[in-house]
Order: structure tokens, then C-alpha cells, then sequence
């Protein structure tokens, strides 16, 4: 149990993302064909067993570690040293250029739609277009005109992708 309470610790200070969520499937294994494993005789009567429902429903549980830091490219070499040098800017070239008028102009978002999938949660969703887990939020505010519940999603509908430009 120690354990434990040191493992969740050091997830939870180590600034991992962990979620949990139970999924439905469709249950394979409650007929049973054949013999049953008798190999000769009658079976005897079967015992009263629970009956099982349609569907078997799984918890899961998923555990996102933070992104590594970026190391510098070459050991030894300062990130300063390998940005190129700026020129000096006079402050009368910086007066003669003009700012192009802007008058409330909002950026156009870019979309990329995406139909769901079977087993799709705007996790997985996220991850598969921005390789991180944690824009799912973003996912969902941007598709609330589809999405009714962003912890249910319905093969077959199509939600929008905004493109992030980098």
C-alpha cells in the first residue's frame, strides 16, 4: 500500500495528467458451444450462475507523462551563440515605416474536419492531431453545436479541427 501512495504521489507532483473513463463492449464469451468439456456421459444440470447482460463495461485508466524540455542542439554551445546577429536599427528607419492599418480584423480560423470513430474520446482525438491530450478542451468548445456531452462521442458525426498555426 506504501507503495502505492508513493507511485500516485510522484504522478501527481510530477506533473503527469491522469484520467479515467469506462468504456462499453459488446460481450463474446457468454455462449459456450461444444462439449463443455465432457468427454463422455451427460453433462450434469447446470449450475445457477449469475446471467451476465449484453455488454461488459471496462474501466480505463490513462496516465499522460509532461513533455521532455528541449535540450540545446550541440553540448557546450550556448542557444544565444547560434541565433544570428541582429542589425542595428536607426530610430529614423524605424519612423519612416508605416504600420499597416488594422481595424479589427480577426484572423480567419482554418478547420480540418474529422468524422469520429468507434471508440474515439476528444483525448485520443487530440493526441492524434496535436500529439498532446490536453487540447481536448479546445476540441470541445469549438464543437459544442455538435457535441452534447464532450464524454460521449457518436461514430459517424463530424466535428471540426481548428489547424494550429506554428
Amino acid at each position: 500500500m506504501r507503495y502505492l501512495t508513493v507511485f500516485l504521489g510522484i504522478i501527481l507532483l510530477g506533473g503527469c495528467i491522469t484520467r479515467t473513463y469506462t468504456t462499453e463492449t459488446p460481450r463474446v464469451d457468454t455462449e459456450i458451444k461444444g462439449n463443455q468439456g465432457f468427454l463422455f456421459g451427460t453433462p450434469k444440470a447446470e449450475p445457477k450462475t449469475k446471467k451476465l447482460g449484453p455488454n461488459r463495461i471496462n474501466s480505463v485508466l490513462e496516465i499522460e507523462l509532461p513533455s521532455l524540455p528541449k535540450l540545446p542542439r550541440h553540448k557546450g554551445v550556448k542557444e544565444e551563440e547560434t541565433k544570428p546577429a541582429e542589425a542595428p536599427v536607426a530610430q529614423e528607419q524605424v519612423a519612416q515605416v508605416e504600420a499597416p492599418a488594422v481595424e479589427n480584423q480577426v484572423p480567419e480560423k482554418k478547420y480540418e474536419n474529422y468524422v469520429i470513430q468507434k471508440d474515439d474520446t476528444l483525448q485520443k482525438i487530440s493526441e492524434k492531431f496535436y500529439g498532446t491530450t490536453r487540447k481536448w478542451q479546445m476540441l470541445y468548445e469549438e464543437n459544442k453545436d455538435v457535441l452534447k456531452n464532450p464524454n460521449s462521442l457518436r461514430p459517424g458525426k463530424t466535428i471540426k479541427i481548428p489547424v494550429l498555426s506554428k
